[in-house]
């Protein structure tokens, strides 16, 4: 599965609505300390995934690596202050993180990016009313909604390159993957430097000015 579920009801809303409610899920579960609101968190969060109609398997599968990450930071932290009060709070701290990261999944698969920047715009809009130079905060985000997934295609490309040159890399050692994962990181550094110095040329023999008014070629429909 990949791509956005265009025909789940968690599409149809309004993405301003939606950042919105992330923001205040995020505040929720990260100042709660109660278990019985965590659970009801995670009930909430799995009612999310079956209004968004994304397989929960997917999910998780999606979820697996940062949770590995998570496991193995909170292993490190009981190790060094073994106590049973450190183990359940290592895993009110895990099913956060966990939960956390379900509802940006969902946010995610449901919001086209277009519709995440405009967004990011709109609530711009009273701060750059207010003298704030908000430009370079879209500017920021646009460019890295346009060229993030290209590099990722271009690093897709040069690992096939590699393996069809006879690198295993999934049954390299750890010290092996670590060279070869400077071999990849290097080539991909030096196309995303020259297309940011094309798009630093390109933005300037149009004439691009930071900051500067202009009239949008897509808007969001307003809140009701």
């Amino acid at each position: 599965m990949s791509g956005l579920n265009t025909k789940s009801i968690l599409y149809q809303l309004d993405p301003r609505l939606k950042i919105v409610v992330m923001i205040v899920l995020t505040m929720v579960i990260f100042t709660i300390s109660d278990w019985w609101i965590l659970a009801l968190l995670v009930l909430l969060s799995l009612g999310l995934v079956k209004l968004a109609k994304l397989p929960l398997a997917y999910c998780l599968k999606k979820l697996r690596s940062p949770a590995i990450m998570v496991v193995f930071m909170l292993v490190l932290q009981l190790l060094m202050t073994f106590h049973i009060d450190a183990l359940w709070h290592g895993l009110f701290t895990f099913l956060r993180l966990m939960i956390f990261m379900m509802f940006c999944l969902v946010l995610v698969m449901t919001t086209t990016q277009t519709a995440f920047i405009l967004s990011l715009e709109s609530a711009l809009q009273p701060l750059s009313k207010m003298g704030f130079k908000t430009g370079a905060i879209l500017l920021t985000f646009r460019i890295i909604q346009r060229f993030v997934p290209s590099l990722m295609q271009e690093a897709n490309k040069i690992l096939k390159a590699q393996a069809s040159r006879g690198l295993d890399i999934k049954n390299a050692n750890l010290w092996m993957k670590m060279r070869l994962m400077i071999a990849l990181l290097l080539p991909v550094f030096v196309v995303a430097i020259k297309r940011a110095d094309d798009l630093g040329n390109t933005m300037a023999v149009r004439g691009y000015v930071l900051n500067q008014a202009r009239t949008p070629y897509r808007t969001l429909r307003r809140m009701k």
